[in-house]
């Protein structure tokens, strides 16, 4: 066997020192970048259950600092079991998310656990959310509901949308439509909300959620879903009174004339009284309906419906037609 040139080792053993040194400052940078990435990384929170140990488990590992700098948490319960619940100890996770800015909440049960509505302030979420959005989530107790747009003057501006999210189950032995009366006007703090989806159940829940907001409510939108039943104009008047909305400046409402509360809440003079019944204060209304034929809709009652001595405010008033809008104040 013949001899290794000593020239060849010496150069294979710089190429391994440097090599070496390269992957020292390497471990070095990834150390010190390894605390700073903690605060890029964790920004948004995505727990695919509603089972409160997974988030826990997650919140108290020792990399925890995010914590302090998330600002989304998503909760969106993909598991295939049933009732899909929210854990009680989910509150813990929630409320040590200090910075957060937006919770969202997709697919989820949401339980009380205290039949006291006082003792129902600890399912508050951080003061700090701006925006609530909430898909496809029942509530038990419409208490509940309240329980998360209440906070302190911080979430003033919050955002509320809600997607089949008004569901309110009944309770034997209690009152068929919970009241609100346990929450003053000041600790509802919502100044646009948004209810999508809404069957006729829904209106019960809805509609006292509406009331109670009063005036602190500026922007409405409102789209229905009946494929559960339907829903009558005069139900839909009596549990959705905008009268008490004395400041709100905007609404908005999506029918679909497939469905049936585009008879039963026509454009012909029904629709018309919904919207005669909202405050003066409005400014805008629009209208969204999902049909090409323009020949369903009776604008002229539509736009006498805006009596403009009492809308003085109303700057936007439009019907919008399959992408096509028509402007009610020409």
């Amino acid at each position: 066997m013949s001899e290794i040139p000593q020239d060849l080792c010496e150069i294979i053993i710089d190429f391994l020192y440097d090599d070496r040194c390269a992957l020292a400052a390497c471990s070095l940078v990834a150390r010190s970048w390894l605390c700073a990435s903690r605060y890029h990384l964790f920004r948004s929170i995505k727990s695919d259950s509603a089972n409160a140990h997974h988030l826990l488990r997650l919140l108290d590992s020792p990399y925890a600092t995010f914590p302090y700098i998330t600002r989304t948490l998503h909760l969106c319960d993909e598991e295939y079991f049933f009732p899909r619940r929210v854990d009680e100890h989910l509150v813990r996770g929630i409320t040590s998310l200090s910075t957060l800015k937006a919770f969202k909440m997709t697919a989820i049960t949401w339980s009380g656990y205290d039949p006291h509505p006082h003792h129902r302030r600890d399912l508050l979420i951080s003061n700090t959310v701006t925006q609530l959005e909430l898909g496809g989530v029942e509530f038990d107790d419409v208490h509940d509901l309240v329980c998360l747009i209440c906070g302190s003057e911080v979430c003033k501006n919050s955002a509320l949308k809600c997607s089949s999210a008004m569901s309110t189950n009944r309770t034997e032995g209690h009152e068929e439509y919970p009241k609100l009366y346990e929450h003053t006007e000041q600790e509802l703090v919502t100044a646009k909300m948004g209810l999508h989806r809404l069957t006729a159940d829904d209106l019960v829940s809805a509609g006292s959620l509406v009331r109670k907001l009063g005036d602190q409510l500026r922007e409405l939108e409102l789209s229905f879903d009946e494929s559960s039943g339907t829903i009558s104009a005069s139900y839909l008047y009596s549990l959705l009174d905008l009268s008490m909305n004395t400041r709100l400046e905007r609404l908005q409402l999506h029918l679909d004339p497939r469905e049936s509360i585009y008879q039963a809440c026509s454009l012909h003079g029904k629709l018309a009284l919904f919207i005669s019944r909202a405050s003066a204060s409005l400014m805008s209304l629009r209208l969204d309906i999902t049909t090409e034929d323009h020949g369903l809709i009776n604008w002229g009652e539509l736009a006498a419906t805006l009596d403009r001595r009492r809308f003085s405010k109303l700057r936007d008033a439009a019907v919008v037609c399959g992408g096509t809008a028509k402007d009610l104040l020409d």
